[in-house]
């Protein structure tokens, strides 16, 4: 299946702050599983308060939201639901 250049920009933007699937349901306040539609590209996101709540979780515009993605991730790093990838201090 094809992905959608939105689905590329959000798992790009997910991809760039460390954001697990249950990490971007929980900030957007939406499902786990509409997150998981939404990542995989199983689900468009229509509305526009979606959309609002997706940049916002993500703190960027809808603009910034709907940009042609500037990589394509293929898989979501795997981590743990609902914890974010901690980085280490250098």
């Amino acid at each position: 299946m094809k992905l959608s250049p939105f689905t590329h920009r959000l798992r790009e933007l997910c991809a760039d702050r460390n954001l697990a699937v249950g990490d971007l349901a929980r900030k957007a306040q939406i499902t786990h599983q509409y997150a998981s539609m939404l990542l995989g590209g199983t689900r468009a996101c229509a509305r526009r308060d979606m959309l609002q709540r997706l940049a916002q979780a993500l703190e960027v515009t809808v603009g910034e939201l709907l940009e042609p993605p500037s990589r394509k991730i293929k898989h979501m790093p795997l981590l743990p639901r609902g914890r974010r990838q901690s980085k280490t201090a250098t």
